[in-house]
C-alpha cells in the first residue's frame, strides 16, 4: 500500500481534496485479497469492505447491553458458507485516517473476537497518517487472554 498507493495516504488529490478513508481501505482490501489468494487454506475466504450482514441478518454487536448495527471497514470471512473444518470469520479490520484509532474502534474489533456469533480469529486496527508511518495493532485470543501486538511501517 505504501509503495504503490502512497499518494492516497500522504496527501491531497490533484484537485486539492483529501482522499476518503474508504478509498484507502478498498486498496488495502485489494492487497489483502491478493495475499490470501497465494495460500490454499486462506483463498477460501472473501474480502469485503463495509460488509454489514451476518448471513441474512444485520451485523450487530452488543455494547453496554445494547445491540448496535456495525459495518467493519474490512472483513476476511466466508460469506454465506458454513464449513466446520475452517473458521467462518478470519480477520476484521478497523482503520482511521489522520487521527488515532479511538476506544470505540478497538472495542469493536475486540468484540468481534469474543462475540460467539462471529469469533473472528484476528482483529486489526490501522492508522494511516499523512506524515507518520502506518501504525497498527493486531489482536487475537490465546485461550481466554486477549493478546495485542503493535505493528509499525516502516518497521522500527
Amino acid at each position: 500500500l505504501i509503495k504503490k498507493d502512497h499518494d492516497l495516504i500522504r496527501g491531497h488529490n490533484r484537485h486539492g481534496g483529501h482522499v476518503h478513508e474508504v478509498c484507502i481501505c478498498h486498496r488495502l482490501a485489494v492487497y489483502i485479497e491478493n495475499c490470501i489468494q497465494r495460500d490454499e487454506m486462506l483463498r477460501q475466504y472473501n474480502v469485503d469492505i463495509e460488509y454489514n450482514k451476518n448471513y441474512y441478518d444485520s451485523k450487530t454487536l452488543s455494547f453496554d447491553n445494547e445491540e448496535v448495527s456495525v459495518r467493519p471497514d474490512i472483513l476476511v470471512h466466508r460469506r454465506m458458507k458454513k464449513d466446520e473444518s475452517i473458521p467462518q470469520h478470519y480477520l476484521v479490520v478497523e482503520a482511521m485516517k489522520n487521527r488515532g484509532i479511538d476506544y470505540y474502534d478497538k472495542k469493536k474489533v475486540v468484540a468481534f473476537l469474543k462475540d460467539q456469533k462471529y469469533e473472528y480469529q484476528f482483529g486489526l486496527t490501522v492508522q494511516f497518517g499523512c506524515f507518520n508511518p502506518i501504525t497498527a495493532q493486531l489482536f487475537y485470543l490465546q485461550g481466554d487472554e486477549l493478546v495485542c501486538k503493535n505493528l509499525y511501517y516502516p518497521k522500527e
